[in-house]
């Protein structure tokens, strides 16, 4: 994203920029429920209780809600059923029907203009992203954390606000940006 905005900053940007990877280092729909049972293990195996230590050993049940040791009420089956059939008639083009390739022709352009010096930090290399790290230990860790309480009605972990200051100017201070400010979050 830095190097998209240093393009914008700079006027010299195409009108779209897709990031995707399914070219150079694809991810399918096959690896990506596969990775997302083992990271729901990886998360089981770490707690404590009955409810986690049954959980860990039937991949076939909701790994978001809790453990349904008692029958639900038919219209709250239902109604949990109708979700279901929704979001995969929403999804069934993406899952199902289709294998899409999508370039990111235009980030990689501007990955290649960079100077050697820069690439490093900025460049953008889906070749060298490992699904597996990034699956088990980044994705579904945040939706444990950011969207299963969301989607459950619990409330989200409190966090301190974070605040926006510029940055004081001096010597040491590196200038960013076309008129030179600099930032730093607190």
């Amino acid at each position: 994203m830095t190097l998209i905005a240093a393009a914008v900053m700079e006027r010299r940007h195409e009108p779209l920029y897709q990031l995707a990877t399914s070219v150079t280092n694809p991810c399918d729909m096959g690896r990506s429920i596969e990775l997302t049972s083992l990271a729901h293990r990886k998360h089981y195996r770490a707690q404590e209780g009955l409810e986690s230590w049954l959980r860990l050993r039937f991949d076939a049940i909701s790994v978001s809600s809790p453990l349904p040791l008692k029958r639900a009420p038919l219209v709250k089956t239902e109604r949990n059923l109708e979700r279901v059939e929704k979001l995969i008639e929403l999804f069934e083009p993406f899952i199902l029907l289709n294998e899409h390739d999508f370039t990111a022709e235009n980030i990689e352009k501007l990955s290649y203009a960079l100077v050697p010096e820069e690439r490093d930090q900025f460049a953008y290399d889906t070749r060298s992203l490992d699904w597996w790290e990034y699956w088990i230990n980044i994705h579904i860790p945040a939706l444990r954390r950011w969207t299963y309480p969301l989607i459950e009605g619990r409330p989200l972990e409190p966090r301190p606000p974070r605040t926006f200051q510029l940055a004081p100017a001096n010597e040491d201070t590196i200038r960013t940006g076309t008129n030179g400010a600099t930032w730093r979050y607190s």
